[in-house]
């Protein structure tokens, strides 16, 4: 079941013109939004993509698309998910 955890090798795509020490970025601070979906539409028109996590159940196996809605089957683990937009 699942694989190896691929090495890190710290460095950047061949062409790539930054080194990898110039492109890493770090942020100064971190802060919470309300699960509100108006909100959270309102993060992402101001400063971009946002961040999220839910609860997976084992029905989320069968999910195929849309929005996902746990109805059955126990409780698995995390999921998490960066929103990017809405629509």
């Amino acid at each position: 079941e699942g694989g190896d955890t691929p090495e890190c090798d710290q460095k950047c795509e061949p062409g790539y013109s930054l080194s990898y020490q110039q492109d890493k970025h770090f942020g100064k601070q971190s802060y919470r939004i309300e699960p509100d979906e108006t909100q959270i539409m309102q993060e992402l028109y101001k400063n971009g993509p946002v961040e999220g996590a839910f609860t997976v159940y084992e029905d989320f196996l069968l999910y195929k698309s849309g929005v996902y809605q746990h109805v059955t089957g126990s409780e698995l683990g995390g999921h998490a998910i960066k929103i990017l937009g809405w629509g």
